[in-house]
């Protein structure tokens, strides 16, 4: 009697594994499209001309120049054209650099004022992959043509990836990265204790509600019912918050793991999604473009829409009775297909190269495991054996991306993710309150959130503290910092209306012993006089 051999465990994860995985050109069309939206949505604040505290690419050159209202709207409208062009794959190098260049010159202002962000680093790291992939082809190409070769010696692959395909695998494996980033600052920084002390980031959910609410004098932290109760529940129930913020660590951590396959990539990107909208809900923190991101890399809606009711749809016209709408359908189908069939379903079969092994996973019902060796016999040059050993290292994006962020640290596209890396159970926030202690809507008098004052003067305690001591620095600092917002306030005409002097409030947020959340608020600097300067446009905005 034969026996049949059992797979092992890894001969049946391997069986699952598609990745690097291939598109069709339709889906290839709307990852161009998504990602230039999701590109383009950044430019909806404008970003400062002043760079106090260059930050990244901003210590290279001037990229204040680009965020000047004078040129901005023009510079926009190029970077819309270069974003069509790019989207229908014309001119791509040269609109991908345009892209790059002002990408990165915009988030780089906005990290420059004292506040860094992180909520466009991912979309720039994105775009900077977009760009080196591009130039990647181009000097291929030139070194063809220089050296008058058809072909590049180099280590061929069976079934090696297209450019587009390799393209759409690094830019997932850069996401990866950047979530892999978040998840190893807190492992780094406080190791295995930070699962544990978790419940101490209550105090950030308090504070994220409240500098809301002194940005916008309404929804503060009493106004947010879901805050409002997890904090209440967290008293008596310390799990809940260990539950809640570990299962999105370890999500961060293994985001690399969703790209084995598409019914992975699907489940990732569910969950990330709904982690950054839980977040969103609790903490009042937006990541809209990781989220923009994900639903086009990971989720990838055109294929599953397609796999599921387009294919029967259009099988269902197709073999429906002559009528003028399927033959105006039909000819809409002729046409798509050639102008460059956009639109048609994706391939059912992947082979999967993978090191040394080959991989091809089918769409029939048996799963094969071929061990043909993908490596060709080339001479052992010293180039050769690093394609070699770089065949063989999966993920090697994700790996470089998230290496250079923890060395780079805060410059522009890179960040380490220091929020929330160590847990405290303090922290503080700062807004501004007149004569008669009522607070200022600081977005709608200075023009910055409450965030940002204390962004500024972390900035500003970084840099003093080296040749003061804390006492000192902290009343240098917080001078600092209102006369920064007083001075550089966008609406002066609606600050002058409020009773000076204008009072910097440090309000200092703790959890107790007992788990219960205290605020204590104190007087950090105040000024006397304030005289409004002449309105300029963009103070008008």
């Amino acid at each position: 009697m034969k026996t049949i051999k059992t797979p092992s465990l890894i001969e049946r994860f391997y069986q699952l594994c598609e990745f690097p995985m291939t598109y069709s050109r339709y889906e290839h069309f709307f990852f161009r499209l998504f990602f230039c939206y999701t590109i383009f949505y950044d430019f909806i604040l404008p970003c400062p001309t002043e760079i106090p505290f260059p930050n990244g690419v901003a210590n290279l050159y001037n990229v204040g120049w680009f965020c000047d209202l004078s040129r901005q709207s023009n510079l926009i409208t190029i970077f819309f054209i270069c974003s069509v062009f790019y989207t229908f794959d014309y001119f791509s190098l040269p609109s991908i650099l345009y892209m790059t260049i002002y990408h990165l010159a915009y988030g780089s202002s906005k990290n420059s004022d004292g506040s860094l962000g992180h909520s466009s680093n991912l979309g720039s790291l994105c775009i900077c992959i977009h760009l080196i992939h591009h130039l990647r082809i181009f000097a291929k190409s030139m070194y063809k043509k220089w050296n008058k070769k058809d072909e590049i010696e180099e280590i061929e692959e069976e079934n090696e990836l297209s450019d587009e395909d390799s393209l759409v695998y690094y830019v997932q494996q850069t996401i990866a990265g950047g979530y892999a980033v978040a998840g190893l600052a807190k492992l780094l920084h406080s190791g295995l204790a930070w699962m544990l002390e978790s419940p101490n980031l209550l105090v950030q959910v308090v504070k994220a509600n409240e500098e809301k609410y002194y940005s916008y004098l309404s929804f503060g932290f009493e106004d947010n019912k879901i805050a409002h109760t997890i904090v209440t529940l967290s008293v008596n129930y310390p799990i809940l918050p260990q539950l809640m913020f570990s299962s999105a660590l370890l999500l961060e951590l293994f985001a690399f793991i969703f790209l084995i396959n598409r019914y992975a990539l699907l489940l990732g990107s569910i969950s990330l999604y709904v982690m950054h909208d839980c977040m969103g809900a609790v903490m009042q923190l937006k990541f809209k473009t990781h989220q923009r991101l994900v639903l086009t890399y990971y989720a990838n809606i055109p294929f599953w829409f397609w796999l599921f009711i387009g294919s029967r749809l259009w099988t269902y016209i197709l073999s429906s009775r002559d009528t003028k709408l399927t033959s105006f359908l039909r000819s809409i189908s002729n046409f798509f297909q050639k102008i460059g069939q956009y639109i048609g379903p994706a391939r059912s079969t992947y082979k999967i190269t993978h090191g040394r092994k080959k991989f091809q996973p089918s769409s029939s019902s048996s799963s094969t495991l071929s061990s043909t060796s993908t490596l060709s016999s080339s001479p052992t040059s010293t180039n050769n054996k690093l394609k070699r050993f770089l065949c063989r290292v999966p993920f090697k994006v994700c790996i470089a991306v998230t290496i250079l962020s923890i060395i780079m640290g805060e410059c522009y596209p890179f960040s380490n993710f220091p929020m929330y890396a160590g847990i405290q159970p303090h922290t503080d926030m700062f807004y501004l309150i007149d004569a008669n202690d009522n607070p200022l809507p600081l977005l709608r008098t200075v023009g910055y959130k409450a965030s940002q004052a204390k962004k500024y003067f972390r900035a500003c305690i970084a840099r003093e503290r080296l040749h003061r001591t804390y006492k000192e620095a902290d009343n240098v600092c917080a001078d600092e910092t209102l006369n920064f917002l007083i001075s550089n306030a966008k609406f002066p005409q609606v600050l002058t209306t409020y009773e000076l002097p204008i009072k910097l409030v440090r309000s200092s947020i703790d959890r107790l012993k007992n788990g219960t959340i205290a605020i204590a608020p104190s007087i950090a600097a105040k000024i006397d006089t304030f005289k409004p300067t002449k309105l300029t446009k963009s103070m008008q905005l």
